[in-house]
């Protein structure tokens, strides 16, 4: 104790000031925009979560006016807020608030309103193009008009549920949580439920806030100078009550070795000593004396031993500290020993970092196993992140996963692969016109694929006898670009360019059409015949010529003269008149072409790979870029030995894992909405009428028709199935059936999918067993899918001549049942008997489905992979068998197989609700 009084009593001798806690300089932005009510900014919080949260938050805050404080305001906000969030979403919920994320987003809607002619009023309607405050004369306009007008709509609108396809759009402007906007709401809410309306909610702040807000994540630079320099007296400067939190936060940091906090403890009656003792150590701490070389050697591990030494929270405010004060730090830093076990470890992660090309020094951001590139790092998008995995998160745990079994699924990458997906152009109606292998001219080439492994300058091609390079054209014969894609491929001909050239001539199917008056037809027969009689070269040839010869697009009467030169008068009516016998490659040029997937001509295609056709005068520069692309894994294979001379190199291209029977952009498009197939369950009993039903929200709706899904399952019925299809169809219309007919036909013949059906058909009234029950009865004879009900359907699919007459008679349904072995006749006719009430109720929910979750329409068709809504299918979308491949492939190709193996791998016992 005597020590410790003669060490403070030489400080406050060298002290001349009372100790003082520094001023920091704090800067703050602000936007120009006034600042927003925070309920809207939750609102569009929720909103992004989905609609049906939106609506169902504005529902839950009607009585928001009733709360007078910002504290209740607030809290009534989290509150309601919680019951439609996870806890780890509403976490993230309130840092969005605090940084005032959706702040932007109100404004934008305040703008929009600014370019109306807005009322002077808080709150006011638009129908029509009219504007009205008066919530009676908005009644009478709704009323009055049967057709919505050309109200101009936005993506970020939100749209009532299930009235998106009511005739007349009403818009509501408003402050949501007023009390008149709760009258205006109810009323507009009841005449979207009755059909008369598509209700629009727009946020409108009519008295806007004098503050403005202010903006998060932002830094700021002082430069700042000023050569008039003041004198002031700091000493008598009173810290205010504004430090206390610092002071006491300074209390628990260790500084030069004294812990302040308990010293105080300890001394109560030495406070002002103490004080003098803390000012001398951190004056001390912050000159930025010269330090020797030898002494900053191991100056990131003592930081690093520094931080570790904190406890608890505590650790990172001295990390933070450091990190932001470290010249200063740097003189206490030195005298820091650092543990030898600690130097180990540091050792130890340094060697493992290496294998994940993280070197000694470099900073990096991993989040759940995500590298984070910290200097394109901001809070909005962190947080934007934090939510996805919180979903994740959220999600895997709803389905039973949990401790280190979340974590292993966490880490699991699910990126695709970057190869590019190619389409299968080995058809007899692709005629070659040069084989860089057998034709004259190529003779002097080197013929060995392992000139690929050759070294050139950059850009420049190999000149090799094989086709390793295959580019076909299918194209239209009488489009305008034609003429120019000819033209492009006889050049690049002529230049002996390393590249085989393929056409297809694509022309509809008809028989009778006469080729000597259609030139597109009089073209496709002609090529085609010349290349059986006389070889594709001599076909390919007679296009050249035609094409440079005619003016554009080629006349049937040019077609016709040209043909009749080359060969008779009598061969020329033959061949290109109607009914001809020499036809057969045409019309299945035009069938491999939509077999192929790909709807739009001209098509260039190189080695299956399909190149952008939009600027045609580009082609060449596009060919070349292609080549390229696809000289790299060529290069490999030829190394690894995988590509040998004594193979078929085009063959060898069109087996690779990556190329498929059919193309489709619908399936290929990464942007289709998502469902949440586990979202909040429905705890309740079923609906047992159609307004229970109509009552559920959109969450309940997806929960209530997953768990009553009847599933089609193909070979190996204990094999878990990662790809999940729900079928929407109205199989009373011969659309829906066929697409449900080609899922079936696929499932049939795989190990990784299952089929469900969703029914969004017209209610039918006049039918006894519509066909949506007769598909249900027939489902439900059994516990679950047995081949024996795959082949009823089928049947129901396909066999059926009169739709009308097996809807109104159990006899007929019984009569196509009955020649299936192993179907339960009597357990169906029970079913239509019995059960048809149940029947119908599951119907109205799976429209109610359609209409609220997923938008349709009565009547419209579409598949839902694994929630990736591909709806609605236009009548020339309509998805075949090898579509369903594709989309198995690709999705098990990107994450479904990966998800499986490891399922597997960590024996997780997962809901089979949920696709395993």
């Amino acid at each position: 104790m005597e020590k410790l009084l003669i060490l403070l009593t030489v400080v406050a001798l060298l002290i001349k000031k009372t100790s003082c806690t520094s001023k920091p300089i704090i800067a703050t932005l602000d936007a120009k925009w006034p600042s927003t009510p925070i309920l809207l900014e939750s609102s569009e919080y929720l909103a992004k979560e989905g609609n049906d949260k939106f609506w169902e938050f504005v529902e839950l805050t009607k009585s928001y006016h009733n709360f007078k404080t910002q504290l209740d305001q607030y809290n009534f906000i989290i509150e309601s807020a919680g019951k439609l969030l996870s806890p780890t979403l509403l976490n993230l919920f309130k840092f969005s608030l605090s940084i005032r994320y959706y702040s932007p987003t109100i404004e934008l809607f305040n703008q929009v309103s600014k370019q109306l002619t807005v009322p002077q009023c808080a709150i006011f309607i638009e129908v029509s193009a009219q504007v009205t405050c008066d919530l009676d004369e908005a009644v009478r306009w709704i009323d009055s008009n049967q057709e919505s007008s050309n109200i101009y709509t936005y993506t970020f609108d939100h749209v009532y549920p299930s009235s998106h396809n009511n005739p007349v759009t009403a818009i509501l402007y408003g402050e949501v949580g007023t009390a008149t906007f709760g009258v205006f709401h109810e009323k507009l809410k009841e005449l979207a439920r009755s059909g008369k309306i598509r209700y629009l909610l727009r946020h409108y702040v009519q008295t806007v806030s004098k503050d403005k807000v202010r903006l998060s994540g932002y830094g700021v630079e002082l430069a700042v100078k000023n050569t008039e320099y003041k004198a002031v007296d700091d000493s008598k400067i009173q810290s205010g009550d504004d430090n206390t939190g610092n002071k006491e936060n300074e209390e628990e940091n260790d500084i030069d070795g004294f812990l302040f906090g308990k010293l105080r403890k300890l001394h109560p009656d030495l406070n002002e000593q103490l004080d003098q003792l803390k000012s001398h150590l951190k004056e001390n701490s912050q000159v930025m004396a010269p330090l020797k070389v030898w002494q900053l050697q191991d100056l990131s591990f003592q930081s690093a031993q520094r931080v570790m030494s904190a406890d608890g929270d505590a650790a990172l405010d001295v990390l933070q500290d450091i990190s932001q004060n470290l010249p200063s730090k740097a003189r206490s830093l030195v005298k820091t020993k650092v543990s030898e076990d600690m130097r180990k470890e540091i050792l130890r992660n340094q060697q493992a970092f290496l294998k994940f090309d993280i070197s000694p020094g470099s900073t990096e951001l991993f989040i759940n196993g995500l590298q984070i590139s910290v200097e394109d790092l901001n809070t909005f998008s962190l947080l934007d992140l934090l939510r996805d995995e919180g979903k994740v998160l959220d999600r895997l745990s709803s389905t039973g996963v949990k401790g280190e079994d979340l974590a292993n699924m966490l880490m699991m990458s699910v990126e695709t692969d970057e190869e590019t997906y190619a389409v299968d152009m080995r058809h007899h109606s692709v005629i070659f016109v040069n084989d860089l292998e057998r034709d004259a001219q190529y003779r002097d080439w080197p013929s060995s694929v392992t000139e690929l492994l050759r070294p050139t300058f950059m850009g420049m091609l190999r000149y090799i006898a094989k086709n390793i390079f295959n580019l076909v054209l299918c194209v239209d014969p009488v489009a305008s670009t034609t003429a120019e894609l000819i033209s492009i491929a006889d050049e690049m001909i002529q230049n002996q360019m390393p590249i085989r050239f393929g056409l297809v001539v694509v022309t509809e199917t008809d028989d009778n059409v006469d080729g000597r008056t259609d030139a597109a037809v009089g073209i496709a027969r002609a090529f085609y015949f010349i290349n059986n009689d006389d070889g594709p070269d001599a076909a390919f040839a007679f296009v050249t010529r035609l094409y440079a010869n005619s003016d554009g697009i080629p006349t049937a009467d040019e077609v016709y003269t040209q043909f009749k030169k080359q060969y008779s008068q009598e061969e020329a009516d033959d061949i290109l008149g109607p009914n001809t016998d020499h036809d057969d490659l045409r019309k299945s040029a035009k069938l491999f072409f939509d077999r192929i997937g790909l709807r739009q001509l001209p098509q260039v295609i190189m080695n299956g790979v399909p190149l952008d056709t939009e600027e045609i005068s580009i082609v060449e520069e596009m060919i070349g870029r292609e080549i390229m692309i696809q000289t790299g894994p060529l290069q490999q294979a030829v190394y690894t030995s995988q590509l040998r001379d004594d193979m078929d190199v085009y063959k060898y291209i069109m087996e690779k894992p990556n190329v498929v029977k059919r193309l489709n952009t619908i399936i290929q498009d990464s942007t289709k909405p998502r469902i949440d197939l586990v979202g909040r369950s429905w705890s309740g009993d079923l609906p047992t009428t159609a307004e229970d039903a109509k009552a559920l929200g959109n969450d309940h709706l997806v929960d209530i028709v997953g768990r009553n899904m009847k599933y089609f399952i193909g070979k190996n019925e204990m094999e878990l199935r990662p790809i999940t299809y729900w079928i929407i169809a109205d199989i009373r219309q011969p659309e829906g059936r066929k697409l449900l007919n080609a899922a079936l036909d696929q499932m049939v013949k795989s190990e990784s999918n299952r089929v469900g059906v969703i029914h969004n058909t017209e209610a039918d009234d006049n039918a006894g067993y519509p066909l949506s029950f007769v598909m249900e009865a027939i489902l439900n004879t059994d516990s679950y899918v047995t081949p024996a009900i795959v082949s009823v359907v089928k049947s129901l699919l396909n066999d059926v001549e009169d739709y009308e007459a097996i809807t109104t008679n159990i006899d007929y349904i019984v009569k196509l049942a009955t020649p299936v072995k192993g179907f339960k006749i009597s357990k169906l006719r029970e079913n239509l008997e019995k059960n048809v009430a149940q029947y119908r109720i599951k119907t109205t929910v799976h429209q109610l489905f359609c209409d609220k979750v997923l938008n349709l329409k009565k009547g419209d068709i579409g598949v839902i992979v694994n929630g990736r809504v591909l709806a609605p299918l236009g009548t020339k979308d309509i998805f075949i068998a090898d579509d369903f491949e594709l989309l198995e492939t690709l999705d098990m190709d990107t994450y479904a197989r990966k998800i499986r193996n490891k399922v597997s791998f960590l024996y997780l016992s997962l809901s089979t609700d949920l696709g395993f």
